[in-house]
């Protein structure tokens, strides 16, 4: 493993500006090309090294609960044998590290991930839910072991078995029986609301608040909490939060089994959303949305306390011991996924599918990628060509990038979807519909939507796209495809039916 910080300590709310150098943007690192399989660890970049974060003793001493245990923030730490863990981590932008680069100027790689190991994976996908690792988790992760697995699900919900976040840690357990998965709440201030006391009616986002009632001001300013605290007790209106994960966290552990934790550094504010953000609003960035890198560096302490509590189960088992004695099982079920969406690791040009009219490229500041539907031939039509490896029908899905219908600069065309297997006969038809997805808090999206498209034979089969909007500035988009034995359904920001 490489090096590892000299100390993990919490920081306090009110932190002194750090100056770091900010990595070079993802598109002047010349990465080109594009994998099998999607972020294959071994051709990830370079990481740099986190020794230099700057980090100051907390100022709040808080006792958070992690599923029916109490947090020990007085436990000793062994950060040399923590550091020999392999550690995979799942979620989105907030994992990714989206927000303490453009708002703070950090690298990414200040993110918590980094933070637990600088040789982690970190699996995060922008712009995605986390339903598509959990759908195909064996395409992302391949032969690879690990110790501790991490998924940061913004909205931890009401129990669902058929809720992709519990089919991920399922399916990791299936695969790591001893594995350590630790699920960690993030809760974030663009999910509060303001509601009426007694009705219960009038929903107010805290985005739309702030235009009306906190314009200039930033969550860091004192004002801007007294003038929320004024607005709640004169206009008789509650600051609510929209999370309910009693249930989910007692079904999931109770299925996952023993080493399953379920990490919620919020706790001390309940339900209460006027306390929440006295205690915890400085945890994201200005977007109220991405944890800032005081909330990155809180959740990274909080995870290594938890797998320090499992490693002192067994003190005669070392890190290293661990990790040679791993027991690992058959991925179930098999899935076969191909993502273009992430350039990290991308060591080709070549797309892996035979395609017509399609061409992969790179878009956004960021360089989020995909095949984009140029018709060459100006005919409005492509089409991929996937193969189901196994010899029964599976399950396949795409997904697009799509944008709130009410987005102020990105409208995506809709497009034509067909099927069709080896004989020229079409199996499914349906419309990928670009602009209709979830308005999240009165905040405009812009994701990569799902779209389920019936079952199809062993062998191969022809997914063929039809232009139905025309002279559209920008081109339809396509992601990724997913082969999979179980339907795929994304719960979360990329819903197909929202």
């Amino acid at each position: 493993m490489g090096t590892f910080f000299n100390a993990v300590v919490f920081l306090s709310i009110v932190v002194a500006a750090a100056t770091t150098t900010i990595i070079e943007d993802d598109k002047k690192r010349g990465i080109r090309g594009r994998q099998q399989t999607l972020m294959d660890p071994k051709n990830v970049e370079q990481k740099p090294n986190n020794r230099e974060l700057e980090a100051k003793p907390t100022e709040l001493k808080l006792k958070p609960t992690y599923g029916i245990e109490i947090f020990d923030e007085d436990l000793p730490m062994d950060l040399a044998s923590l550091q020999q863990l392999r550690y995979v981590t799942f979620g989105s932008s907030h994992t990714w590290g989206s927000g303490i680069e453009r708002e703070e100027g950090f690298s990414r790689y200040k993110a918590f991930p980094y933070l637990l190991s600088p040789d982690v994976d970190n699996m995060a996908l922008r712009a995605h839910d986390i339903g598509y690792p959990a759908l195909c988790a064996e395409s992302m992760l391949g032969d690879k072991i690990y110790d501790v697995a991490v998924i940061l699900e913004m909205r931890i919900k009401p129990w669902n078995p058929n809720d992709s976040t519990h089919i991920l840690g399922r399916r990791l357990r299936e695969r790591f029986p001893d594995i350590i998965i630790v699920y960690v709440n993030h809760i974030y201030p663009q999910a509060l609301y303001f509601q009426g006391e007694q009705d219960l009616t009038g929903m107010t986002s805290l985005n739309d608040w702030e235009k009306q009632h906190a314009q200039g001001l930033t969550k860091s300013d004192p004002l801007y909490l007294e003038k929320m605290k004024e607005y709640s007790a004169t206009k008789k209106r509650i600051l609510k939060m929209v999370y309910d994960k009693g249930a989910f966290t007692e079904k999931t552990q109770k299925i996952l089994g023993e080493n399953t934790f379920f990490i919620d550094l919020y706790s001390a504010s309940g339900n209460d959303g006027l306390r929440y953000m006295e205690l915890f609003g400085n945890y994201t960035c200005l977007d109220n949305h991405h944890p800032c890198h005081v909330g990155h560096r809180k959740y990274a302490d909080a995870i290594q306390r938890v797998v320090q509590k499992v490693i002192n189960k067994t003190p005669t088992v070392t890190a290293t011991q661990r990790s040679a004695t791993s027991n690992v099982a058959p991925w179930k079920p098999e899935d076969k996924c191909e993502s273009w969406f992430d350039p990290h690791g991308l060591n080709t040009m070549d797309i892996n599918v035979p395609s017509k009219g399609f061409q992969f490229n790179c878009f956004e500041p960021r360089v989020k990628c995909s095949l984009e539907l140029v018709s060459d031939d100006n005919t409005s039509i492509g089409s991929i060509t996937i193969d189901n490896p196994n010899n029964t029908e599976q399950y396949l899905a795409i997904t697009f990038m799509a944008a709130s219908a009410g987005h102020p600069s990105i409208r995506y065309p809709k497009v034509k979807v067909e099927t069709i297997d080896s004989s020229g006969k079409v199996l499914m038809e349906k419309i990928a519909d670009t602009t209709k997805v979830w308005v999240r808090y009165g905040h405009n999206v812009h994701i990569a939507k799902l779209l389920t498209l019936g079952k199809i034979p062993p062998g191969k089969t022809t997914i063929q796209f039809t232009y139905l909007d025309s002279n559209q500035a920008i081109p339809f988009r396509l992601v990724s495809y997913l082969i999979t034995e179980q339907k795929a359904v994304f719960r979360g920001v990329s819903p197909e039916d929202p």
